[in-house]
């Protein structure tokens, strides 16, 4: 739905992603760790949203393969949203993701857990806000093996000067 958004300044965008194994272990009691339930709701987890998102509980073997997956749509949906508010410059210029940190521990939309440890988002976004940004924009749908799939190459350069000054 992002790319469908025209917002002039979009604020407090984002999605949940669980946060490290090593992080759940310290805020969940061993036998509350997988699969998702009282605990986790308790710590703020949208457990609808997750499986929406994700994909159902049952589909995963463990809590450590539903978080690496849970990170990786994280990243994704951010990569996305940030991508198109930033092709859609100058008339919507700006893209403010929600959020950075935790305050305490919690299964939450932030990019670095209550102790510190970055999820998979908070790397992919020191690209995603690289003031020279390569993108491409293609129809997010499946792809079937062997069709040709139009692609838009796009740049956005927020540098203030021209790439050709960059040399």
């Amino acid at each position: 739905e992002y790319r469908h958004d025209h917002a002039q300044f979009a604020s407090e965008f984002g999605i949940q992603a669980v946060p490290a194994i090593e992080s759940l272990k310290e805020f969940l009691p061993e036998q509350q760790l997988w699969p998702p339930g009282e605990q986790w709701e308790y710590h703020r987890a949208e457990l609808k949203k997750l499986e929406r998102y994700v994909g159902p509980f049952e589909g995963f073997s463990s809590a450590e393969q539903f978080v690496e997956v849970s990170q990786r749509v994280q990243a994704f949906a951010l990569q996305t949203a940030i991508e198109h508010y930033r092709r859609s410059k100058p008339k919507y210029s700006g893209a403010m993701f929600w959020q950075l940190n935790d305050p305490w521990p919690a299964i939450s939309w932030s990019v670095i857990d209550y102790y510190r440890r970055p999820k998979l988002a908070y790397h992919a976004l020191k690209d995603l806000y690289n003031p020279i940004l390569v993108s491409f924009k293609y129809d997010l749908r499946r792809h079937e093996p062997g069709e040709i799939v139009p692609i838009e190459v796009w740049i956005v350069n927020d540098l203030l000067e021209s790439l050709d000054d960059c040399r």
